[in-house]
């Protein structure tokens, strides 16, 4: 009963670790490349749809579903259409990202100062 504690101990603390070094890379991620269009959505969709029929494609070749020929012709129509679609992403305007206001140093100063009185607050109370 012990080690089963342990082992589902161990199990929550990796998987705890694991969330923890990829949720700032899942957050990065998100701004990276926004998609503000339906057009670009649709492209994007083409793009995934044609990676998972080339991933398909090459699974059914290695189990002998396919033939060669045909393997090699399906493949080349499928990559023929992924470099369209990619060329058409690659085509598109990147947004510029939204402008933020650059705060004054006076705002920084203040900013400063309040917290300097925040922890003095509570350096005081103890």
């Amino acid at each position: 009963m012990s080690e089963l504690l342990i082992d589902l101990l161990g199990l929550a603390i990796v998987c705890a670790a694991a969330w923890y070094v990829a949720l700032p890379l899942l957050r990065a991620r998100r701004g990276v490349f926004p998609v503000d269009t339906e057009p670009e959505r649709d492209l994007l969709r083409q793009r995934d749809t044609l990676y998972r029929e080339i991933a398909d494609l090459d699974f059914d070749r290695r189990t002998g579903k396919v033939g060669e020929e045909d393997y090699r012709e399906q493949r080349e129509e499928y990559l023929e259409e992924a470099a369209t679609v990619l060329r058409e992403l690659d085509e598109r305007p990147v947004p510029e990202p939204p402008a933020r206001p650059v705060p004054s140093i006076s705002e920084f100063d203040d900013e400063i100062e309040r917290e300097v009185r925040r922890l003095r607050a509570r350096t005081h109370r103890r």
